[in-house]
């Protein structure tokens, strides 16, 4: 508040230190020349005053417009990266699914484990949990951001549900991980019911794919808007 009266101040404050300096030249000079003074100085004063304060005005206007503009990119770039780290927790979550798919870790449950796979299977669920923790991290941020996004309660909506489902699966690798052995097949990954619906193709992914395009729709529409008003 203090910095957007600045300019106001300072004219003011030049408007006064000229009206003093006037003063002090007309107590200075003789008195037949004082009325000639006052002319010419209320001539000036009619043709600068106006244009000096239009001046402090234009450009307190043009200062708050260009902050206002910075600080419109500074929200855009945030959007920005917010979305690439939630597309690319999607596409790391995708990528680790296709890779257990892949590997055998899927039905008919019949793959046999052994010190690789299991390594395999180890290092992709690592991922997911990393993915998980993101997911985590995008949720608080998101959470009472109404300055940031418009539709905070869809993104803070579907966030939740999407690193909920993440974290269901994740867990039940934290507590029954022990149970794989070497020499063992996957038949022992049907005991996991959300990794088996995780994995499964006709599963539920779809949880994970409709909270992406629900939360993408809602910052797209942010950043179009952004683009629209530039």
């Amino acid at each position: 508040m203090v910095g957007s009266r600045a300019p106001y101040v300072a004219a003011g404050a030049g408007a006064l230190a000229a009206l003093a300096l006037l003063a002090y030249v007309l107590n200075t000079v003789e008195a037949a020349a004082r009325a000639d003074l006052l002319f010419e100085a209320a001539k000036s004063a009619i043709g600068v005053l106006p244009l000096a304060f239009f001046g402090v005005i234009v450009a307190d206007m043009i200062r708050r417009r260009d902050a206002n503009q910075a600080h419109l990119r500074e929200i855009d770039a945030y959007r920005r990266e917010f979305r690439h780290d939630v597309l690319e927790a999607y596409t790391d979550l995708r990528a680790s699914r296709r890779t257990l798919r892949s590997a055998g870790f899927v039905e008919p449950w019949t793959t046999r484990l052994d010190e690789r796979l299991l390594q395999v299977f180890d290092e992709q669920m690592e991922r997911i949990s990393g993915t998980q923790l993101t997911l985590e991290r995008l949720k608080r941020e998101a959470k009472g951001s109404n300055a940031l996004f418009t539709l905070e309660t869809t993104i803070s909506r579907e966030l939740e549900t999407f690193e909920t489902y993440v974290n269901g699966v994740v867990k039940e690798w934290q507590r029954t991980r022990t149970q794989l052995e070497i020499g063992g097949t996957s038949d022992q990954l049907r005991a996991w019911p959300m990794y088996a619906a995780f994995i499964d193709y006709d599963g539920s992914f779809k949880i994970a794919v409709d909270a992406l395009h629900a939360i993408d729709d809602a910052l797209l529409a942010d950043l179009r808007q952004v683009q629209t008003m530039a």
